[in-house]
């Protein structure tokens, strides 16, 4: 009964994944929002910690959501595999906003993006992604079998 209950209240497995390209300072910025509890019991198993909680200004969360997105998580650029950075999160209410950052890019004609988050948890996990760039929007919905998302000029 206490199951039924809790899938009442969050039934659905969905992240949303917003990406711009900021021709000023030449990098891709990315915005990940994910329900909290979900993504704490990805980490949980990433890591094997039982007890892990999210909390916004610790060093072990910071680490483990860098290490999660590294391996999870890929961005091309025009092509060619980029690195980028997990500058950080906040958390509101039930989700965290992530920030990943990809720098030196001076030029964008595509933009290749791999998201597997949360797609080793939960079978039904859905992960919207937004490109919006240059007053053009293109969007996708990747799950576990379908994982990959272009953007191209």
């Amino acid at each position: 009964m206490l199951l039924f209950l809790l899938l009442l209240l969050h039934p659905y497995h969905v992240s949303v994944t917003e990406i711009r390209y900021d021709e000023e300072v030449k990098s891709i910025q990315i915005t990940e929002r994910i329900f909290l509890d979900d993504l704490e019991e990805g980490l949980r198993a990433a890591n094997n910690d039982e007890k892990f909680v999210i909390m916004e200004d610790s060093l072990q969360t910071h680490e483990y959501l860098a290490a999660y997105f590294q391996e999870n998580f890929n961005v091309g650029i025009n092509g060619a595999k980029s690195s980028f950075t997990y500058l950080g999160g906040e958390v509101e209410d039930d989700v965290i906003w992530c920030y990943i950052e990809v720098t030196n890019v001076d030029q964008l004609e595509s933009i290749q993006l791999t998201n597997k988050v949360l797609t080793e948890v939960y079978d039904d996990q859905k992960n919207l992604v937004h490109f919006k760039i240059g007053g053009e929007k293109k969007s996708f919905i990747l799950s576990q079998k379908e994982f990959k998302a272009e953007y191209q000029k």
